[in-house]
């Protein structure tokens, strides 16, 4: 049985591409089919609270209509009719019917619905790219990013699939939803980015009506919650999230130790509600944007009525996945207060800019020293050239200049972390290797890349021409090769969703393997220092005063690639091993914490396999790194009474 059959328990004919209904292309038969459909997905969409946004702007989740549609949808789809005939004949007489309303939601709708049902008789690839049609009008609709998933798995077994993903979420935890708030610039707030978690929590209105308890008693928040705490995941992007395409979530167990101990208070707060931006970059927008004054107006009344009240609480404040912190009026006056009236003297703020304002008279304007944790700088391309064209109105030279500034930064350690951002397209794919080694010269901690997305400012030709992810490009071929560059294995390197485009047993080529291992020392240290650049990241807790605290996080994280090095049976040489084989573009600054983690991380898995004798070397080796980390003590104490056991 089939994923979609399975999951609305209906019963379908076993191969569509078999099934003839005579007339699908006529315009009359497709007008009176897509008017009864229509007529269904308007109730759907008026009565279930899941399957738009509660302004009815975008799709969050159509498998409700694909549910509620029934025979009329498969009188619809079912045809031996090519997959281009049903796309063009959808899209022309949905424009026909002047479905006026909610024509774009619908289109996107059906073009959902009509995918699932080519993954269910069979068909693969034209299920692949119906959905990816679908997801050009409706970008945050969750079913349609499943059927790619379950598609592509399908195609290649060795990709993960919809089952595997799910039972995997079953045994994790995301924390987001709990300590986590975004005020979006869709007059929203979310409870993670609303790419990976499109379910709103409330609109400006509600926050204007009832301030932060708006946000802190949200129904729909408490709805998320419980789909975490079940294991379902239902309102998350299992295509697009990066903690879970990577498996970077935590274990359910620790997640359900955490919450215990949260208050009411997110502690951590995005503010993107700005799009006031000193470029026009094509991929978010088709012109400069410069907010009226009404709209300066109503970013006070959400700053004093949401923002100010969550700032004495929050640990840590992210400036802007909008527009651009330093091009807007409205955050520069917001952290020239902030930096100058904040209670908490440790750094907090998380800047996200394209760089180009970014320079020293900023920062001294405003005052941010000692008060920035992380500086994201997106740029998309790493030749003058091409950023000319996709960061439109950027300065090339200027953006160089000001990135030595903070690499200076960086290495002065007046900033923790230093991060770059790509957002892949037709135009600059081919740069993506360069751009890993242009963050290599600037030794920032991550290189990110996101492929482009449709956030609005492109026609659906327009997104078709730029979207190189997309089966359907004509330069998709070339750029899954460039993906099997080892350059995007190294630790800094964060492919994003890519990950699952990646070709399968793509690896870093090494010429050392250790005796019983299928993969080389080095590539598992790698895949290591990825898991510990995030773990650092997104636990704050683990480090205190530039000192590893409690690389228990790290350690649960990462069992299973532990036990991979554990194959190596004698202590003394996985020791030399791991020191002589870690990755030599690790920063001079994180070496000794690493392999100290490493070495906690293979002493407490040796310990539950009741190697005492190499548990106890790896933790003396690990404290000479780490003296405060409190697992090591405790791995300590537990390796003590195992001795003491087998004593008596």
């Amino acid at each position: 049985m089939s994923f979609y059959r399975k999951k609305h328990k209906k019963t379908y004919p076993p191969d569509i591409n078999h099934v003839s209904v005579p007339g699908l292309v006529s315009g009359i038969n497709m007008q009176s089919s897509l008017s009864r459909l229509y007529d269904i997905f308007v109730q759907t969409l008026e009565t279930h609270p899941d399957v738009a946004q509660p302004d009815k702007s975008t799709v969050i989740d159509s498998s409700h209509f694909y549910a509620a549609a029934g025979d009329d949808l498969i009188r619809l789809v079912l045809s031996d009719s090519t997959v281009t005939v049903v796309d063009a004949a959808i899209a022309d007489q949905i424009k026909a019917c002047k479905f006026a309303k909610y024509e774009k939601l619908f289109t996107g709708a059906v073009y959902a619905a009509c995918a699932a049902q080519m993954l269910n008789g069979g068909d693969f690839l034209s299920a692949i790219k119906l959905a990816e049609k679908a997801a050009d009008f409706n970008w945050l609709d969750l079913f349609p990013q499943d059927t790619i998933l379950e598609a592509n798995h399908r195609l290649d077994p060795q990709r993960p699939g919809l089952d595997s993903i799910k039972a995997w979420l079953k045994t994790r935890f995301c924390m987001y939803p709990f300590n986590w708030v975004e005020i979006n610039d869709n007059n929203k707030v979310f409870s993670c980015c609303a790419t990976f978690l499109p379910t709103p929590l409330c609109t400006f209105d509600d926050v204007d009506r009832d301030g932060a308890d708006a946000v802190l008693k949200s129904p729909a928040l408490q709805k998320i919650r419980a789909s975490i705490l079940d294991g379902s995941f239902r309102y998350c992007s299992k295509m697009h999230c990066t903690a879970i395409t990577n498996k970077w979530l935590i274990s359910r167990e620790e997640g359900l130790n955490l919450v215990k101990n949260l208050g009411p208070w997110p502690q951590h707060m995005m503010l993107a509600y700005d799009r006031s931006c000193n470029l026009s970059c094509p991929s978010c927008r088709r012109d400069m944007i410069v907010v009226s004054k009404y709209e300066q107006d109503r970013f006070k009344v959400i700053s004093e009525k949401l923002v100010e009240p969550l700032l004495p609480h929050v640990d840590n404040i992210y400036v802007t996945g909008s527009g651009d912190p330093f091009g807007s009026i409205h955050f520069r006056t917001l952290l020239q207060k902030y930096c100058r009236d904040a209670v908490k003297k440790e750094p907090r703020l998380f800047l996200e800019t394209n760089g180009v304002l970014c320079d020293k008279k900023a920062w001294d304007d405003i005052g941010l020293y000692g008060h920035v944790k992380d500086v994201l700088v997106s740029i998309d391309a790493a030749t003058e050239a091409t950023y000319k064209i996709v960061r439109r109105g950027g300065d090339f030279q200027r953006l160089l200049k000001n990135m030595r500034f903070l690499s200076e930064l960086r290495r002065n350690g007046d900033i923790p972390h230093l991060l770059q951002r790509f957002v892949v397209q037709a135009l600059n794919f081919r740069e993506m290797a360069d751009f890993v080694r242009m963050g290599l010269d600037f030794g920032v901690d991550s290189v990110e890349f996101n492929l482009i997305r449709n956030w609005g400012t492109f026609t659906t030709e327009e997104f078709a021409h730029n979207n190189i992810g997309s089966t359907e490009h004509p330069d998709h071929q070339e750029f899954i090769n460039i993906l099997r560059d080892p350059i995007f294995d190294y630790p800094i390197v964060n492919l994003s969703g890519m990950q699952n485009l990646r070709p399968v047993g793509t690896k870093i080529e090494q010429p050392t393997h250790s005796p019983g291992m299928a993969v080389t020392v080095s590539e598992v240290l790698l895949r290591l220092y990825a898991v510990f650049l995030h773990t650092v990241v997104e636990h704050p807790a683990v480090v205190a005063n530039g000192n590893i605290k409690d690389s228990a996080v790290f350690c649960e994280t990462t069992a299973g690639i532990i036990d991979t090095l554990l194959q190596i049976p004698d202590c003394e040489t996985l020791m030399h091993t791991i020191q002589n084989d870690a990755p030599a573009d690790i920063p001079p600054q994180h070496v000794g914490s690493f392999i100290g983690v490493v070495f906690a991380a293979c002493a407490s898995r040796a310990a539950a396999r009741g190697k005492i004798h190499m548990a106890q070397k790896l933790t003396d080796e690990a404290i000479i790194r780490n003296p405060f980390d409190t697992f090591i003590q405790s791995t300590v104490a537990h390796i003590r009474q195992m001795t003491s056991q087998q004593a008596v």
